[in-house]
């Protein structure tokens, strides 16, 4: 038996194509695709070498939101690897309106999620000692409305994250900023340096700050599809797993026929 949401109804499922050896498939329904160079899909999800695996979408357009909710579940085996595993644009200290996801760097098992802001403000904010190879669903909710240095806020398996302040400089008002439209990398920065060894399992985009609560029934895969642009799954599902809607292509119901035997009581 399969489960949608808190239900167990559908006794067969046929899910979407998610991927295939060269592709990633979007399933947001906003044809975010992404092109595959190196990664390999294992019985536990997309797996990034850290040598020269990536994948790019050519083009992910951001350039009307002034805030984002990333949401991944990964794992991650090195922890002396300094990597990139999420950047939009090319190299991201030369871009503007753009951001980076970096692990490892300053602190083992570490990561940080930065913002550009071209000549205005860069602001790094990391969780220590969080990274392994155990898999954890990683949120970063960010929003340029919030009062400075409360721009961006991390939750590990739902649980919000006393943030640091890797590195900053601010010299300007960046309130209601947006980002732009770059290509999206996955795995490392702009495809050329800072691999990433990671096991993706899946990883969704909305352009909104999530709240508390939505992180986590989005950690229960209650998706909420609210301005969700980007949706992609590897995961392996298996009798009675909770499988998001958007994954599912139809369902099946078998409904068991029974012989009836009457008799004249009378």
């Amino acid at each position: 038996w399969y489960s949608y949401g808190k239900k167990q109804w559908a006794n067969a499922v046929v899910l979407k194509d998610r991927y295939d050896e060269n592709t990633i498939y979007d399933l947001s329904g906003n044809g975010n695709n992404a092109s595959i160079h190196g990664a390999t899909m294992t019985d536990e999800g997309l797996y990034f070498d850290g040598i020269d695996d990536y994948a790019k979408l050519d083009l992910l357009d951001l350039k009307e939101t002034d805030q984002i909710t990333i949401e991944f579940e990964a794992s991650f085996p090195n922890d002396e690897q300094i990597g990139v595993p999420f950047e939009i644009s090319t190299n991201f200290n030369q871009y503007y309106n753009s951001f980076a996801i970096v692990i490892n760097d300053g602190a083992k098992n570490s990561f940080y999620f930065a913002d550009i802001f071209y000549g205005t403000e860069y602001n790094a904010k990391s969780v220590n000692n969080v990274l392994s190879k155990d898999y954890k669903t990683y949120t970063i909710t960010f929003n340029t409305a919030n009062e400075y240095d409360k721009f961006t806020s991390i939750y590990i398996n739902g649980i919000k994250q006393n943030l640091i302040t890797q590195s900053e400089y601010h010299t300007g008002d960046v309130s209601g900023q947006k980002f732009n439209n770059y290509p999206f990398f996955i795995g490392s920065r702009g495809g050329d340096n800072l691999f990433t060894e990671m096991t993706l399992k899946s990883l969704k985009i909305y352009t909104k700050e999530s709240t508390e609560e939505e992180v986590n029934n989005n950690l229960n895969n209650n998706i909420v599809s609210d301005k969700l642009i980007l949706m992609y799954d590897f995961n392996n599902y298996s009798d009675n797993d909770v499988i998001p809607e958007e994954v599912i292509e139809s369902y099946f119901v078998w409904i068991p026929k029974y012989k009836y035997k009457l008799w004249n009581m009378g």
